[in-house]
């Protein structure tokens, strides 16, 4: 019985030093850190969950209950930090950028996909369609949103406050325009927005192969 109680106290405390320090990584994010970790999250989390969250640690809530991290098993989390470059926060869990790029072959969640090593800019990485967006909307400059904006006009709605790039990609997305297998918006806009960012779309659509749709878009 005394064992059991032990135990169970052993439990209790790692548990609540657990919860501690998912508190301490919460503290060093902020908004734009918590809406980049609900990107990256959607393909795991369902959408109607996510809408609701206001901090980084009601993201940590939601991949518990979907059993994704827990006290012993903390690398999703240390993947999600990675692909939000806030490697400063990684050592608080155990892990060093080096140490998640070893691993994100054989655990990662968030970028299940290799891309073809003939496209430079993704030369030993993995990225996903999830990922793929994300890196997009972190080279987007405001002068690009702009443009982007101007030429999807007929497909935004005509009341809209300003938004930023990865706000605008949910939106397209939400609107079925974009998707894992269509991402055809996405390089008629860059075939005249940016060259450079085209490539990094083609790269993903050579990566996918023959499960892309053809959707004609007028811009």
């Amino acid at each position: 019985m005394v064992e059991i109680i032990r135990t169970s106290n052993m439990e209790d405390d790692d548990s609540l030093q657990f919860r501690q320090l998912l508190l301490l990584i919460d503290e060093g994010l902020g908004s734009e850190d918590v809406a980049a970790l609900k990107f990256l999250c959607t393909d795991l989390i369902p959408f109607r969950k996510l809408e609701g969250v206001q901090s980084a640690m009601d993201i940590f809530q939601l991949l518990i209950d979907e059993d994704y991290l827990n006290e012993k098993d903390t690398f999703l989390l240390a993947e999600l930090l990675y692909r939000i470059k806030y490697h400063s926060l990684l050592s608080k869990l155990g892990y060093t950028k080096e140490k998640v790029q070893e691993c994100l072959h054989e655990k990662g969640k968030v970028s299940p996909y290799s891309f073809s090593t003939i496209c430079s800019i993704f030369v030993s990485l993995s990225l996903s369609y999830r990922q793929m967006l994300y890196e997009l909307s972190e080279n987007i400059t405001n002068e690009m949103l702009q443009e982007i904006v101007f030429l999807l006009r007929n497909h935004l709605p005509k009341r809209r406050r300003t938004i930023s790039a990865l706000e605008l990609l949910i939106l397209l997305e939400k609107q079925g325009l974009l998707t894992e297998n269509n991402v055809q918006i996405l390089e008629e806009v860059f075939r005249n927005v940016s060259p450079d960012l085209l490539e990094t779309v083609k790269c993903y659509r050579m990566a996918k192969g023959e499960k892309f749709r053809v959707v004609e878009y007028t811009c």
